[in-house]
């Protein structure tokens, strides 16, 4: 066994890299412990020698490294494609180490281990060609798995993922994941999933798992970042909700787990054609922060989110934009077509209240799904009563909703006992287009049951081309509409077993649209 191998081992915790074989016990030191969801993970410590390496201090995006190695020339790793770059991988895996690649294609041959994996900090990998697509890694082994773990990281701090490229091939077999759970300051920039998006039952479930997770030790106060990463651009599986089709959905992109407590921050992704959510963050108390971004055609939602229970922070999406066009379904699909159709869906199976989004566009310009698809498209804004779903209400302000399709532009389901407050919805300066000539639930917005002390003001509505309402509220109290145009067909304001105040009401011809709008008509 190598030298280099033996140190890690002897300083191992609970992160690992492909191609880092698991030890076995009769090899791992009194302190290194297996992870178990009750027990902080140990984060391993840099070794007492380094040999072969190059006494080099770097600073690369804030992360401040130890020392900084070249794949090919200090670790011996085959930028050809033609060798697996395993062990030369498991050799520069090391608390404050900095491997750059290269440009050039790497074979990863073996699954990241998990039971135990390794764990350092101040770590990272980066790719250094002038595009992330110049360092290419290739799986040729994981299409005979399902799913197959990259990077699995469950534990330690400072952990850097940059400027390279996850290559699936077109086979629609392949499946790699990265599982991201650092306990604070994680980053992972402009990285790209390259091939098609194979069904979920290919994988595990997601292709990248982040938390800023308890069960690894983290607390609240630790925040990770993910910034410009792209995914779908090969094409995906669409295949619809396994509840409904008895069949495999697509591939989550990310998704978030029961043990997330800190902030997560998403900047500028593009994440397209995810046949399951793009984006989903439902069951934990942790917080999500969504900065600008574009999300298209993704089937089951396209942000998929609650707001938290943090205890200075809330979750948040700014300046992101939504877009489903089925007449622009830019790249390859397999399955079905397009069985859902959601754009945002606030959905908490914890009953969290108050996910802000704010100057955001969502446009909706056809729809067109499978014939298999039972009722009405599920939505463009979906505040979700379904199952165990029962969140209480957002707020929404300064942004752009354009509807050219038969599905419902807002649709705030009913409350259910559990959820906590406030339940009612805060809609304000936001501008609503809506073109077809109906509504499933008879208005622009519908308000459903429980949703008490809704507010919107300073809004518009224009709905020209049907005889629906404009916002419809149903066993409410204490609602108010004011200062705001409405301009629909039907009545601006329609009370059913419900009060509250409607006041300083207008007329006017038309909204404010997302800018996208008129290149797209």
């Amino acid at each position: 066994m190598r030298r280099r191998k033996i140190l890690q081992m002897l300083a191992a915790g609970v992160v690992s890299l492909s191609g880092c074989t698991g030890t076995p016990p009769s090899e791992i030191s009194g302190d290194q412990r297996k992870a178990s969801p009750n027990q902080p993970i140990q984060e391993s410590q840099t070794p007492a020698v380094m040999d072969d390496r190059r006494d080099e201090k770097l600073v690369e995006d804030d992360f401040e490294f130890d020392r900084v190695v070249d794949a090919v020339d200090d670790l011996g790793m085959d930028a050809t494609g033609e060798e697996p770059i395993d062990d030369a991988l498991a050799d520069g895996v090391e608390t404050g180490t900095l491997i750059e690649f290269p440009p050039g294609d790497y074979t990863v041959a073996q699954e990241a281990p998990t039971n135990p994996p390794y764990n350092p900090s101040r770590f990272g990998m980066v790719g250094r060609g002038e595009s992330h697509t110049d360092v290419q890694f290739h799986f040729p082994n994981a299409s005979e798995k399902k799913g197959f773990w990259f990077f699995y990281q469950a534990g330690g701090k400072d952990i850097l993922l940059k400027n390279f490229s996850i290559q699936l091939t077109d086979d629609r077999e392949t499946s790699v994941s990265v599982r991201f759970d650092c306990n604070d300051g994680g980053l992972i920039e402009d990285v790209e999933w390259l091939g098609f998006i194979p069904a979920q039952s290919k994988g595990y479930g997601q292709l990248i798992r982040c938390n800023v997770a308890e069960t690894t030790g983290a607390n609240i106060h630790g925040v990770n970042k993910l910034r410009r990463l792209t995914i779908g651009r090969g094409g995906a599986w669409y295949g619809g909700h396994r509840s409904r089709t008895g069949t495999s959905p697509g591939t989550t992109y990310i998704r978030h787990y029961p043990d997330h407590i800190g902030e997560v921050i998403y900047e500028d992704l593009h994440l397209e054609q995810s046949g399951g959510n793009a984006f989903r963050s439902t069951n934990n108390e942790g917080v999500i922060t969504v900065r600008g971004g574009l999300f298209r055609n993704n089937d089951i939602s396209n942000l998929r989110l609650q707001g938290g229970k943090h205890p200075t922070k809330i979750s948040s999406v700014t300046g992101a934009r939504v877009v489903i066009n089925h007449d622009d379904i830019r790249y390859p699909t397999k399955g079905s077509k397009p069985r859902h159709g959601t754009g945002i869906h606030i959905d908490s199976r914890k009953g969290e209240s108050g996910v802000v989004f704010e100057d955001c566009d969502i446009e909706y310009y056809n729809i067109d799904l499978d014939e298999r698809h039972e009722g009405p498209p599920n939505g463009v804004i979906r505040l979700s009563d379904t199952g165990v779903s029962n969140p209480g209400g957002f707020t929404m302000k300064n942004c752009r909703v354009y509807n050219n399709t038969t599905a419902q532009t807002f649709w705030l389901q009913s409350i259910k006992a559990g959820a906590e407050e406030p339940h009612g919805v805060t809609l304000e300066n936001v501008d609503v287009t809506a073109t077809a000539e109906t509504q499933y639930q008879g208005a622009v917005i519908a308000v459903q049951t429980g949703r008490n002390n809704t507010r919107i003001t300073n809004c518009c509505i224009h709905a020209p081309n049907s005889a629906v309402d404009g916002i419809a509220f149903e066993n409410c109290n204490d609602v108010i509409v004011r200062n705001s145009n409405i301009n629909v067909g039907g009545l601006p304001v329609r009370f059913t077993n419900s009060n509250g105040t409607v006041r300083n009401i207008s007329n006017r011809s038309s909204c404010t649209v997302p800018n996208n709008v008129e290149s797209q008509n």
